[in-house]
């Protein structure tokens, strides 16, 4: 139980942060590097998914969004076996998604701030809650992984 508290609080605290750092953003539209070469504070205003995919298609986007705070809610909640990893890394999936709903509901786009770069090839624009998921996703990568290892090992 404690566990599944703990990553509800990831949620929550990633989409404060995301939140917050969204409007100092949106409030400045700064654009400046960071680290020349490599990382840039870069304002955009996205109205597609990751990688700029479904450009101005917000009612799916949020529609998507919806049920999957539904699915990653439920996962949370009914989760058996209470593994930290997988329960955290849900955490910040959720976390990361009502960032970016939020933004789709409030603005009807998303705000995306981070820039890495190697010389002239562009990484797309991110942003907190794109961090998060993407965090998340690895996390449940690696334990899905490790499991398999495990039970190849048994077998």
């Amino acid at each position: 139980m404690q566990r599944r508290l703990i990553a509800l609080m990831i949620a929550g605290i990633i989409t404060i942060l995301d939140q917050i750092t969204k409007l100092l953003v949106s409030r400045f539209h700064p654009n400046f590097k960071v680290i020349p070469g490599f990382f840039n504070i870069h304002y955009v205003e996205n109205t597609g998914a990751a990688f700029g995919i479904l450009q101005d298609h917000q009612t799916l986007l949020i529609m998507v969004s919806v049920v999957a705070l539904g699915v990653l809610g439920f996962l949370i909640v009914s989760d058996r076996e209470g593994k930290s990893g997988v329960l955290y890394g849900l955490g910040l999936i959720l976390g990361g998604t009502c960032g970016n709903l939020v933004d789709r509901v409030r603005l009807r786009y998303v705000v995306d701030f981070l820039q890495l770069h190697i010389k002239q090839y562009y990484w797309p624009s991110f942003n907190v809650a794109d961090s998060a998921i993407t965090i998340g996703v690895a996390i449940l990568v690696i334990m899905t992984l490790q499991q398999e290892r495990k039970s190849e090992k048994t077998s």
